[in-house]
């Protein structure tokens, strides 16, 4: 009997859970389905092809996918004539076609299994009376399936983001809740001035495209903090076996306890020698069991005082872009600031914009050719929080993506299919989606960036591959025993 399974998405997870799917031959004969728009497959948003010179966020000897080869996307690009070391921060549209490169050697030797790919996204999934489940399909196609997996990954801008602060009234173009809308902008005279709301790696991407369009642009960067992302360094990790585990059997403790302790172990290892990026990169396998251990309250203090710390330490950017950031700093075209947005509307051909600076009592005006939102991928702006419980702090500026998403998130919330919470989509600890009713569903599974609520980390390569391999073996475990 053929099991079928239907992957929700084709970015980096779905198309490493189709390529380990197809790969395993074990167990019963499998019918894999996989959805999203050919554009997207084995790319979603982070690793498409283009000409704008994104480079990938983490070197190249972190990101080989295949179990037998450390090195695998190194030789991939050696073996077509692209130069790479392991140190080497290649261009994202590289990893994209080395994806590609492994699902088509998966597809084109699928064993006793079968593989579709559907062009195309999901608004819907219906439950039938046999315990299959109907994802239905923009385009009006039905795909029945044993097992779903949503992979969505992070928003790709489908619907618009509504922001409180413009009043709902429309701002035409000059509002790009899209941040690679900018991108894409036809013509942008060059005095312009594009106001970017946050200032992570998302922003800094945009201000590197628009800078290769025209030298002369201006950008200010606001996000809660006004903090950068730090920037990688070559050396090589140095924290000793039992200078880690000594650290770790210390985070038995909250948020602010674990802080202090970090903050003591860097100060060691750096009177050492050492470097912080060290310590940071040791802690990263242990933080979903540091974050499982602490209490509602503590994950809540820890995004609300905490998170904006350590994702500027955790998410680095290239040393080149670090360069190229400064200098922009440097001639003045790029600044930076705390602070949060009151209120947005149409000036001119432009935008007015009143912002309260971090810690200040009145509110400045700025105005700009353009507003950004770089929130950062997979994640909106929530200006204004709500006194429920669905809603994250008054001053956290971001909510998770699964609160705006497209159609199909909105129909599973309505229709009790999933749970959401302040911190976003519920999963279990088998990767399985949370009922309203707190039920999980035994053949709806989760797998991307909103495992961030329950693991925290899992928006880099080593993290995801670690949960995609946990929930295909579940899954295959499942499957057996049908």
């Amino acid at each position: 009997m053929t099991v079928s399974i239907v992957i929700v998405g084709a970015g980096f997870c779905g198309t490493m859970t189709a390529t380990w799917l197809l790969s395993d031959q074990t167990a019963k004969p499998l019918s894999i389905a996989l959805v999203d728009d050919s554009y997207s497959v084995s790319r979603g948003i982070a690793y498409r092809s283009d000409e704008e010179g994104w480079l990938l966020n983490a070197p190249a000897r972190t990101l080989s996918v295949e179990r037998d080869n450390g090195n695998g996307f190194i030789d991939y690009c050696r073996l077509r004539g692209r130069p790479a070391e392991p140190d080497d921060f290649l261009p994202r549209a590289w990893y994209g076609d080395y994806l590609a490169h492994l699902l088509k050697q998966a597809v084109e030797n699928p064993g006793k299994h079968q593989f579709s790919q559907h062009d195309g996204y999901a608004v819907a999934l219906k439950p039938v009376e046999d315990g299959r489940t109907e994802v239905h399909l923009h385009t009006g196609v039905e795909i029945s399936a044993d097992h779903v997996v949503l992979a969505t990954g992070h928003s790709d801008g489908r619907r618009s983001i509504t922001v409180a602060a413009t009043g709902g009234a429309s701002l035409d173009q000059r509002f790009l809740a899209n941040p690679w809308d900018a991108v894409k902008l036809p013509t942008v005279p060059d005095d312009s001035h594009f106001f970017m709301c946050g200032s992570g790696l998302t922003a800094l991407d945009v201000v590197y495209a628009l800078h290769r369009r025209s030298e002369k642009l201006r950008f200010t960067l606001m996000s809660r903090r006004g903090l950068l992302p730090q920037h990688h360094c070559q050396s090589p990790p140095r924290l000793q076996p039992e200078a880690r585990r000594s650290l770790l059997d210390q985070l038995t403790a909250g948020p602010r306890h674990c802080t202090t302790v970090v903050r003591k172990v860097i100060a060691e290892h750096r009177a050492r020698g050492g470097d912080w990026r060290e310590v940071i990169d040791s802690l990263r396998p242990a933080v979903p069991q540091i974050w499982s251990n602490w209490s509602e309250a503590d994950r809540r203090a820890f995004v609300r005082h905490i998170a904006p710390y350590w994702d500027t330490h955790r998410h680095r950017q290239p040393a080149s872009t670090a360069a190229f950031v400064a200098s922009l700093r440097m001639s003045g075209r790029l600044s930076l600031m705390g602070g949060r947005i009151e209120t947005i509307s149409a000036h001119g051909d432009g935008l007015l914009l009143a912002i309260r600076p971090r810690a200040a009592t009145g509110s400045r005006v700025v105005h700009a050719s353009y507003f950004v939102n770089c929130t950062g991928v997979g994640m909106a702006p929530a200006h204004r929080a709500t006194a429920s419980d669905t809603e994250p702090h008054a001053d956290c500026i971001h909510r998770p993506i699964a609160h705006v998403c497209d159609s199909l998130f909105d129909q599973l919330r309505r229709d009790g299919i999933a749970k959401f919470d302040w911190a976003g989509l519920c999963v279990d600890e088998s990767y399985r989606v949370v009922r309203v009713n707190s039920c999980t569903n035994p053949s709806l599974f989760y797998i991307g960036p909103a495992l961030r609520r329950r693991f925290w980390e899992a928006t880099a390569v080593p993290e995801l591959l670690l949960h995609i391999e946990r929930m295909t073996e579940i899954i295959m475990r499942q499957v057996s025993a049908h």
